[in-house]
């Protein structure tokens, strides 16, 4: 199906694909933790991730890299370290589930959700 700009439809198949990446437990979660505080090592990431244990941490990683959605860069320190950041297409995702997150959080069954929310589960929406 042609899916150009000029089509007023789109293939619904897309949608295998966006579950294949954000329906993945803690996708999410990473995707906007390393949108607010930039590059990050894996115990960086391990110590924001309440209640994700370290293997499912690194299989959640290995696939979004593995989709081109995070960035993986070993520097050449000595010993060498491990750092974790968004693509470009990673950004452009983020960027794309604020709207939906917006959305969300005015739906009546989120708002006592929103009440018990941490600090540190904050994102900020400025400058996306």
């Amino acid at each position: 199906m042609n899916t150009s700009l000029k089509s007023d439809k789109i293939c619904l198949c897309a949608f295998d694909g966006i579950i294949d990446i954000i329906g993945r437990k803690w996708a999410i979660l990473l995707i906007s933790i390393l949108g607010e505080y930039g590059d990050l090592r894996f115990n960086q990431l391990y110590g924001k991730l309440e209640g994700i244990s370290p293997s499912t941490l690194s299989k959640i990683l290995y696939e979004l890299s593995g989709r081109g959605i995070l960035t993986r860069t070993v520097t050449q320190d000595k010993p060498a370290k491990i750092v974790y950041g968004l693509s470009g297409r990673g950004k452009e995702l983020r960027n794309s589930l604020i709207p939906l997150l917006n959305w969300m959080s005015g739906q009546d069954e989120f708002e006592k959700m929103a009440e018990t929310c941490r600090p540190e589960d904050l994102i900020s929406v400025k400058n996306l």
